[in-house]
């Protein structure tokens, strides 16, 4: 039996025991929830795995807070993104775009933008009084009040009509919109069940960077983020999401605005 035989089959007996109820007490410390969360994946094997195949594998980031960009959900997703990103970007070089392609697909991305954003804005609801109460100590109050929640629930947002071409040029993993807990359109949240908090949390950020950039710079940054070639894992808007996701997690009571970190990461040229 190899080594990858034996840690699979001490793998699969692990999430079967679970499934079963049997041994509920085992330890499942490389299991994670991914998309629904009625799928498990092994991030464990999944590291291992590639890390065989390809030699080495870059570190996860541990600073996660939860697609569009959602807490366990968000954390899965963004393990099996970066994995795989990690296995196609080790087998074949990024395809090369020319200036004009590139900035022909950010003004796609700004209209996708758009559109969604009229699609769903006047089926939005406000935030609840509960919501912004326990929000006011991170974010700006107009922008709290002008933020519109839907829940989609059985329908689904569509992936941008440029996905297509991208993945004709050789793009493979695009963020696929079906699997995302929520994605925001400027100041529309839309999620596929009520968002938790640190999901919603995640969204306003997004919201605070389309405030401060303006709708047509958020697209080209959150584009060319992705085509730098870190994969959705590697957009400097969602590290930045993230990280402050993952702040907001740890410690609900150190209050911080996240207008000026935005502003900073701005001024730092970080996006």
């Amino acid at each position: 039996m190899s080594v990858l035989q034996g840690v699979y089959e001490a793998k699969e007996a692990r999430v079967t025991a679970v499934g079963s109820g049997i041994d509920s007490a085992a330890p499942l410390t490389g299991v994670s929830f991914w998309q629904t969360g009625k799928h498990f994946v092994d991030t464990d094997l999944v590291l291992l795995l590639l890390f065989c195949w390809v030699g080495a594998v870059p570190s996860v980031r541990t600073s996660r807070g939860t697609s569009c960009s959602t807490i366990s959900t968000h954390r899965g997703e963004a393990l099996m993104a970066q994995s795989q990103h990690a296995t196609s970007s080790f087998h074949k070089p990024l395809p090369y775009l020319s200036p004009g392609q590139i900035k022909e697909i950010c003004e796609a991305g700004e209209n996708y933008i758009s559109e969604q954003r009229s699609r769903f804005l006047g089926r939005g609801a406000n935030l609840s009084r509960g919501q912004i109460s326990r929000l006011s100590a991170f974010f700006r109050s107009d922008l709290l009040n002008s933020i519109r929640l839907f829940v989609l629930e059985d329908d689904r947002v569509p992936n941008p009509p440029f996905y297509p071409t991208l993945r004709a040029m050789g793009f493979a993993s695009l963020p696929d919109f079906a699997l995302m807990a929520a994605a925001t359109f400027r100041d529309v949240i839309v999620s596929y069940e009520a968002c938790s908090e640190g999901v919603l949390f995640h969204e306003l950020v997004h919201a605070e960077q389309y405030r401060q950039l303006g709708v047509g710079r958020f697209a080209e940054l959150y584009i060319r983020g992705f085509l730098s070639g870190g994969g959705y894992d590697g957009i400097p808007l969602e590290v930045n999401a993230y990280s402050l996701g993952a702040r907001f997690e740890d410690r609900r009571e150190a209050h911080f605005s996240v207008e000026a970190e935005v502003s900073s990461w701005i001024r730092r040229r970080a996006f």
